[in-house]
C-alpha cells in the first residue's frame, strides 16, 4: 500500500507540480523592480558608444529587483551591493544617469566628488523601495 503512495507523491511532485532537479538548479529571473523612463545614452551625442554602454549598466542595476523587498535586511543588502557595482563605474555614466533622474548633486563652485553621485543614485533608489514598502 505505501508503495502505491510513494509513486503517487512522486508522480505529483515531479510531473503535476514540475520540481524537478533541472528546475531546482536554475535561478529565478526576477522581473524589474519597477519602471522608469531612462534617456537613452545613445540619443545624447556627448557620450561615446563604450560610454553608453556603462550608463546601460547603471540604468539595469537601478531597476534589478531585490529578492524579497519586503524585508528590510535584504532591501539594505541590495543597496550595499548597489553601492559597491556603482563605485566601480566612471563619473561620466554617473552624472548622465543623475541628471537623467533629476537627482544631481547640489553644485558647489568645486569639482564634486564621485561618492556624491553614488550617494544620490541609490537615495533616488531607497526611495523607490520605501514607497513600494509602504503602499
Amino acid at each position: 500500500m505505501h508503495c502505491i503512495f510513494e509513486g503517487l507523491v512522486h508522480n505529483h511532485v515531479r510531473f503535476l507540480l514540475g520540481l524537478t532537479s533541472s528546475e531546482t538548479a536554475s535561478q529565478t529571473h526576477l522581473p524589474p523592480a519597477f519602471e522608469y523612463p531612462f534617456n537613452d545614452p545613445k540619443a545624447d551625442t556627448t557620450l561615446k558608444d563604450h560610454q553608453g554602454s556603462a550608463v546601460k549598466k547603471i540604468q539595469k542595476w537601478l531597476r534589478a529587483a531585490v529578492q524579497n523587498c519586503n524585508e528590510l535586511e535584504w532591501v539594505d543588502s541590495h543597496m550595499e551591493k548597489l553601492t559597491k557595482s556603482l563605485n566601480g563605474v566612471p563619473v561620466y555614466a554617473l552624472k548622465f544617469v543623475c541628471r537623467d533622474l533629476n537627482c544631481l548633486p547640489f553644485n558647489r563652485d568645486k569639482r564634486i566628488p564621485k561618492a556624491e553621485y553614488v550617494q544620490n543614485l541609490v537615495a533616488w533608489v531607497s526611495a523607490r523601495y520605501f514607497l513600494k514598502l509602504i503602499f
